[in-house]
């Protein structure tokens, strides 16, 4: 029955992104892992935006390259487009996210790579559903990955995919996950424990001394570089599969809690509700704070509300001594706040967000 299911899924995702072929993945993490092992990148440099999850990072230096991080743009919060063309040394790849469920201008990206003869990752984790000119995102990548990882679009806390129409990179890629272990839930646990010791050190050091966050994460994270990486469990399919029939359902959802929040902050001072670009999609509402973030912050998380600061820029977690020059990924993570817009979430919630952060302004 599991074969089954797995094949439908398999069936049912290249038919949404419109690709010839995909593999199921342990995870996004893996799935970033085994397109860079997949297309033969090591020991290069492979560009990504500065204002991204961790978990993004890791499966570079996983795979033995090591990330030139780029700024973003306003209008997208992805990679821009002029800091690729600007990059100063050579690439083995380039892995453009569309953070936030916000469409980046992967067409340019697409563009910009094929001129510099580099293969484009398209990371649509937080976006799968959305569009760019009409066509899916996880479409426009020579590979193109995705999530179904806690928080994400369709969550099921397990599992991502990998798209390619290059049948020789997907042999490839298909080599390198056999040779990766079977999932065991002390992966996970393993997993979880890294991502507390990273918020506690983001907590405690990262407006005084973020060296002390990358000497005490990185060790870590490269300690337990199995944990991340292992095939795909094929039990999950059939809820993956229920969550990808339900999602257009869940965006609307999604994007009628965000009107709600956008509604509740419009007259506020101060505070910014970020618009995403057309057919992206709401992973989270997106505030920003011209003044008291991180006071707002903490008064929030001490009432024990559904919020983050995601993402302050994310090489101050690898190398907090670096020469990276990210301004606009700078100012995000410094006055960022996401508020949840899923399921959990309803009108007396935002309302209650609301009241909370007036309060504390």
């Amino acid at each position: 029955m599991y074969k089954e299911n797995v094949l439908q899924l398999e069936d049912s995702l290249c038919k949404y992104h419109g690709r010839s072929s995909v593999l199921l993945t342990g995870g996004g993490t893996s799935a970033i892992y085994l397109a860079l092992k997949g297309l033969g990148v090591k020991n290069q440099w492979v560009a990504l935006p500065n204002n991204v999850c961790v978990n993004v990072v890791l499966p570079i230096l996983y795979s033995g390259n090591r990330p030139y991080y780029l700024d973003i743009e306003e209008e997208t919060l992805g990679l821009d487009p002029d800091a690729l063309r600007g990059c100063p040394v050579k690439l083995g790849a380039v892995l453009a996210p569309h953070m936030y469920g916000s469409v980046c201008q992967i067409d340019v990206l697409k563009e910009i790579c094929s001129n510099l003869s580099v293969p484009l990752i398209e990371d649509f984790a937080q976006a799968q559903g959305a569009t760019y000119r009409g066509k899916p995102v996880g479409s426009w990548g020579d590979i193109s990955v995705g999530s179904f990882g806690s928080g994400k679009m369709i969550d099921v806390d397990h599992g991502g995919c990998l798209f390619t129409d290059n049948s020789d990179w997907m042999a490839s890629i298909r080599s390198f996950n056999d040779s990766l272990p079977n999932y065991t839930p002390d992966m996970t646990m393993k997993i979880d424990a890294l991502g507390s010791l990273l918020n506690k050190l983001y907590n405690r050091y990262f407006s005084t001394n973020p060296n002390a966050i990358s000497a005490q994460f990185v060790p870590e994270a490269l300690r337990i570089k199995s944990s991340f990486l292992f095939q795909f469990e094929p039990t999950k399919a059939g809820e993956i599969q229920d969550s990808l029939d339900h999602l257009a359902d869940s965006l609307i959802r999604r994007e009628q809690k965000f009107q709600r929040v956008r509604d509740a902050f419009s007259d506020v001072t101060g505070v910014e509700v970020f618009l995403p670009p057309e057919g992206s999609v709401y992973w989270r509402a997106n505030l920003f704070f011209s003044n008291n973030r991180d006071h707002i912050l903490q008064a929030l998380l001490s009432e024990k509300l559904r919020v983050s600061s995601w993402f302050p820029s994310v090489s101050v977690f690898f190398a907090a001594n670096s020469s990276f020059v990210t301004p606009v990924s700078d100012l995000v993570g410094k006055t960022i706040l996401n508020l949840w817009v899923n399921e959990q979430i309803d009108d007396e919630y935002i309302e209650v967000m609301k009241e909370k952060i007036l309060s504390n302004m």
